[in-house]
């Protein structure tokens, strides 16, 4: 009868020791589904406050864009009246060659993204629009006081 005691109560310590592991079992699974359920949380706010920055990163380029336009039409209407008298004012040749590289260079200015001479350095920039404008390399380092090297 003794082993018999005993083996029930082997036995019965072994289902308490099962229900006991469950329990945990059960807390943990709990635990962990609460968990995903605040990553996905976490997830979703982070994608809405993601969202909300392109927003505004998309309106501050927008803004940006803008105010470059309106800068350069700025300028371009505080100059234009002055070159335009320069222009009227009987200028040599020459002159009128550097007043076109201003009108030139302003609308690099106005329009940087359309010119391909907007990856180039200004003297660069203004050799490409002599060359344009049909000039011969002596007369381009004439223009810009350049001299051949000894």
């Amino acid at each position: 009868m003794e082993e018999f005691q005993a083996l029930v109560n082997g036995d019965l310590k072994f289902l308490y020791q099962q229900q006991q592991q469950r329990s945990e079992q059960k807390v943990l699974e709990q635990a962990l589904q609460q968990q995903r359920f605040e990553v996905r949380a976490r997830a979703n706010d982070l994608e809405e406050i993601n969202t909300a920055m392109r927003v505004l990163l998309n309106q501050r380029e927008q803004d940006k864009q803008a105010l470059e336009t309106e800068i350069y039409a700025s300028i371009e209407h505080l100059l234009q009246p002055w070159l335009r008298k320069l222009e009227s004012s009987g200028l040599s040749a020459e002159q009128l060659d550097y007043l076109n590289g201003i009108r030139e260079q302003l609308g690099a200015v106005r329009h940087p993204k359309n010119s391909s001479l907007a990856r180039l350095t200004p003297t660069e920039r203004q050799v490409a629009v002599a060359i344009g404008h049909g000039l011969s390399s002596k007369a381009i380092a004439r223009r810009m006081h350049l001299e051949k090297a000894p």
